[in-house]
């Protein structure tokens, strides 16, 4: 840790009361081999997890509920952090280590034995990791484990421990980035006037490379192999289907009005477009196969109602079974197996923010609602077929679409911040972006991509322009 930090990092790294608890001491230290025994070394690769054997080797007994171990983390190849815990238990949100590139860095750890006597070592990036064991609680003894290890303090301010900044990129922001294919693909804008022009460009999530063709589109979304583009028109529009890999195109007209801002989700079978349009009335969602190109609509329910105020977002979600859509006042869900519109969902406290931040996970379906000034996070259990609604930050219920990742929901919040939300409970922590305001958000699985926006003052006279960009964040 930084010491200009000058702070407090209080972690319960590895679950343990001291209290009369007597732990038996090794005649000498021994490493851990992850291997054959004349190796007491291994290598972890990026967001991979090691189980090691602590119990039955080195003198600690079969039966010893928990463990002294000395930590080594060797020549990471990026910033990151190491967490050990159980086999066979979840990954604790608490980390045991946290290092830099290129640093070797120890510690030391109390971890209980999972599943056959083993405890598994996640590592964020590439590393290297020596285990020395020193010590073992003795069966019997009063030593407590805690299920959940959790860090309790953290004077820090909230900042990602990494920021990549693509300034190259000019994301054009009413259309949302997706991830597909170790690659996130979004729409840029270039130029002014005649000199105007849009691409679809792919920027790989390992070696940064973009790769851009020219389309003429204002929606984005994804099958496999390909990615789909949508372009709005009076009384018509189009969708293009373009291959990941060669970017060549298909191009399908629709014969019914696409709306400007739309979302795009897949099925297994079909594309669903749906969203609203400031210039046609659009009560119907629109659904393509997406092998023949031949498009049908599907007219919106009993309940929905324009003149009452209803819209469809840009903000749909498939389920596995259901395709779901986003209202300012209730949530529509379309059973594909029966081909029926079920009843509408509406929330316990609303309205529904925007209709635009609706997340699916485990079962659930996630919404902000707001009552001014409050904002809540609607949890709608599909199974059970019951909702609550839990209190967040008022900055959450200011951003776009959240997206889930790391065990949290992801959203933009006030000014230039990004709000997490711990979906059980509802406590949220707000990180400071610096770079912009985040519109929308996506993961790769290793780090979160936004398209941020930033007013920026025109070199020209006294007024402003919006300037975008591409950024990659590591909480």
């Amino acid at each position: 840790m930084s010491s200009r930090l000058l702070s407090v990092v209080m972690r319960l790294c590895s679950p343990h009361r001291f209290a009369m608890a007597a732990v038996t001491a090794l005649t000498a230290v021994a490493a851990v081999s992850a291997g054959s025994p004349d190796h007491a070394t291994a290598t972890v690769a990026a967001g991979q997890t090691l189980e090691l054997q602590v119990t039955g080797v080195a003198g600690v007994p079969t039966d010893a509920p928990a463990v002294a171990l000395n930590l080594s983390i060797v020549g990471a190849a990026a910033p990151g952090f190491a967490t050990v815990f159980p086999c066979g238990a979840a990954r604790p949100e608490a980390s045991n280590i946290n290092y830099a590139a290129g640093q070797t860095i120890a510690n030391s750890v109390i971890a209980k034995p999972g599943v056959g006597g083993k405890i598994c070592i996640y590592s964020y990036a590439t590393v290297d990791v020596l285990v020395d064991v020193a010590g073992f609680f003795p069966a019997g003894s009063d030593f407590t484990p805690i299920a959940n290890p959790a860090r309790i303090l953290d004077t820090r301010p909230a900042r990602f421990s990494s920021v990549t900044r693509f300034d190259a990129l000019k994301p054009y922001f009413p259309a949302r980035p997706i991830y597909t294919g170790n690659a996130i693909w979004l729409l840029e804008e270039r130029g002014v006037g005649a000199d105007y022009q849009q691409f679809l460009t792919r920027v790989d999530t390992l070696s940064y490379e973009a790769i851009s063709q020219p389309v003429r589109a204002t929606a984005t979304g994804s099958t496999p192999g390909a990615i789909w583009t949508s372009v709005c028109a009076a009384g018509g529009g189009s969708l293009t289907r373009f291959n990941s890999v060669t970017l060549s195109q298909n191009v399908f007209q629709s014969p019914f009005p696409i709306p400007c801002s739309a979302s795009l989700v897949f099925d297994g079978t079909h594309i669903w477009v749906s969203g609203d349009s400031l210039s046609e009335r659009i009560n119907y969602v629109i659904r393509v196969d997406v092998n023949t190109g031949s498009f049908e609509k599907v007219p919106a329910p009993n309940g929905f109602d324009l003149d009452r105020g209803d819209r469809f977002s840009p903000s749909s979600v498939y389920d596995g079974d259901r395709v779901w859509f986003a209202t300012p006042s209730q949530i529509f869900g379309f059973d594909l197996r029966n081909n029926v519109w079920l009843p509408p969902i509406r929330p316990s406290i609303g309205p529904f923010f925007q209709g635009q931040s609706l997340s699916y996970q485990d079962g659930k379906l996630f919404v902000l609602s707001s009552n001014f000034p409050n904002c809540y996070l609607t949890r709608i259990n599909l199974r059970l077929g019951h909702q609550d609604a839990v209190s967040v930050d008022a900055n959450a219920c200011l951003g776009g679409n959240m997206t889930y990742e790391y065990g949290r929901l992801w959203t933009g919040g006030k000014d230039e911040n990004m709000v997490s939300i711990d979906p059980l409970t509802g406590s949220t922590q707000t990180f400071l972006v610096e770079a912009g305001k985040p519109r929308w958000i996506v993961s790769d699985g290793r780090a979160l991509w936004s398209v941020v926006t930033g007013e920026r003052k025109s070199p020209v006279g006294d007024g402003f322009f919006i300037e975008t960009a591409l950024l990659r964040f590591v909480p």
